[in-house]
């Protein structure tokens, strides 16, 4: 009986490790299937750069086709615990860019378009970097993963918040095509309005799936390093490294806010400069936390 038992466990948490893979394909083929129908009702959309946008859509979203294929496929521990990470902060992180979303196109404020901005790459930043980190600890026998699937998780992470945040933006203009007018041509300018709402979705989509993973890759790494460099540090001097880590939020935040006050032109260095600032010191925050709490791995 027990040995049954323990093969009906080993099989439900097989099942719930391989449930972000189906999630991300049954995703894919959704956003493919509204994309379709937007081209379909207003071919113009693919005029200028809609086409070469829909062509990196289709790209990107092969290559995610393929890596949930891949890791269905897997049955190595360390693969199996990394997609089961990944999944787990990449769902918190597709809740935040939807709420992010209906903020954005709900609200015209200013100032809450700013907080919501900066929240937002937050978010990001933490979820990438608590995805490594807890990667590198993550195995049945307590021991640490190496630095592969440490980005292999935050990567993972970062396809599922990609295909979730597209899949919610796409939807946009199929149901709420008189909406995304009166938000993105409120002057009326544009010759054909819907058409201009699809190419305008098509760009938004083609920077989300490429660039989330990328950032996912090099923030989640950053979290996997400082977990692997934490693993022996005291709890001392951890709470030195967390002044460190709010002193260097703080100062991305500051430059970000700064930025908002110039001149588009103007805006670049500070933007870049904040956000590396406001993403180093989030993707480091759960290492250090852990550290600060002296959980399992740390030394006390």
């Amino acid at each position: 009986m027990k040995s049954e038992g323990r093969l009906i466990n080993a099989s439900a948490i097989e099942r719930r490790r391989r449930s972000g893979s189906t999630a991300v394909l049954i995703g894919i083929a959704i956003i493919v299937g509204l994309l379709l129908y937007c081209v379909a009702m207003y071919p113009a959309s693919t005029r200028f750069d809609g086409a070469r946008n829909a062509a990196i859509i289709v790209v990107a979203l092969a290559m995610f086709t393929a890596i949930a294929l891949w890791m269905r496929g897997q049955h190595d521990e360390p693969v199996r615990i990394a997609m089961d990470l990944g999944a787990r902060v990449g769902t918190a992180l597709v809740v935040v860019e939807v709420l992010n979303l209906a903020i954005e196109h709900l609200v015209g404020s200013t100032t809450v378009s700013l907080v919501r901005g900066v929240v937002s790459w937050g978010a990001m930043f933490l979820a990438f970097g608590a995805a490594g980190s807890a990667a590198m600890f993550a195995s049945e026998d307590r021991a640490p993963v190496s630095l592969a699937w440490s980005i292999l998780a935050s990567v993972w992470c970062g396809i599922i918040a990609a295909v979730g945040g597209v899949l919610a933006g796409v939807a946009l203009p199929v149901f709420f095509m008189s909406g995304m007018v009166r938000i993105l041509d409120p002057n009326g300018g544009a010759a054909d309005a819907p058409a201009y709402v699809v190419r305008h979705t098509l760009g938004a989509a083609a920077q989300h799936l490429l660039f989330v993973p990328v950032l996912a890759a090099i923030f989640g790494a950053m979290g996997g390093i400082a977990a692997r460099v934490l693993r022996s540090i005291s709890r001392r001097a951890a709470w030195s490294l967390a002044g460190v880590e709010c002193a260097l939020g703080i100062a991305g935040v500051s430059a970000l806010v700064w930025a908002s006050t110039l001149p588009r032109s103007e805006r670049p260095p500070f933007v870049r400069s904040g956000l590396v600032s406001f993403g180093v010191a989030l993707a480091c925050a759960y290492p250090v936390l852990r550290a600060i709490r002296g959980a399992s791995g740390y030394r006390r």
